[in-house]
């Protein structure tokens, strides 16, 4: 699985040594995360590692087939249905699918906290 995240942290955007974008919104720092990750051909789910999401965040996932450049992989071109299926607060997300036969399926998300 990859996976590429946008945490808000502080003001401003800039790349931190982790290799994360920063993202501030006017709010409060974490409000919003973004990221992107692959769920592998033949799998039907994947855990996203994030500190980010919590008991009461929304999680929006988007089927995005343009990632394949920043994932690192050729994104399979088929539309699926993809659910959150369960959450762990401060540690992860998993989302289950359909599985792809012969390339990963790519996905956008958004946090809401």
């Amino acid at each position: 699985m990859l996976v590429w995240d946008l945490r808000s942290r502080s003001q401003g955007c800039s790349a931190s040594t982790q290799g994360y974008a920063t993202l501030s919104t006017a709010y409060s720092p974490g409000l919003l995360v973004a990221g992107a990750f692959t769920l592998p051909a033949a799998a039907t789910s994947v855990t996203v590692n994030t500190t980010a999401v919590t008991a009461n965040s929304t999680i929006i996932v988007f089927n995005d087939d343009s990632l394949g450049a920043l994932l690192g992989v050729t994104c399979n071109t088929g539309l699926d249905n993809v659910l959150v299926s369960a959450r762990v607060a401060a540690t992860s997300f998993t989302v289950t699918g359909s599985a792809p036969v012969t390339n990963p399926n790519c996905y956008s998300y958004l946090i809401i906290n």
